[in-house]
């Protein structure tokens, strides 16, 4: 019996995968396939199947994350605004 990956394990492949899809799209736009983006993340296509379980889950998953990291929250007001603000700009 195999031992389950660690979370950072998965947590590498997911990065691996979610890479693999912006890389796609950007060359192709919204019409990748699962093939290519498990060749790209070097994976099998059945693990994408279990990990996201379709196309469009993997999909709105790299869109979640993108816009978790595009709409960042600023800090309490007990900040300096300018620090606030330079802190978001950096994030």
């Amino acid at each position: 019996m195999r031992p389950s990956p660690t979370t950072s394990a998965l947590d590498q492949r997911r990065s691996r995968v979610h890479e693999a899809v912006h890389e796609l799209m950007a060359e192709q736009g919204f019409r990748i396939s699962m093939d290519a983006v498990a060749a790209r993340a070097g994976c099998s296509k059945q693990t994408l199947y279990a990990h996201f379980g379709s196309k469009q889950e993997l999909l709105r998953s790299v869109i979640a994350e993108h816009q978790e990291l595009a709409t960042a929250r600023l800090s309490p007001a007990t900040e300096a605004p300018r620090a606030a603000l330079l802190a978001f700009a950096e994030g």
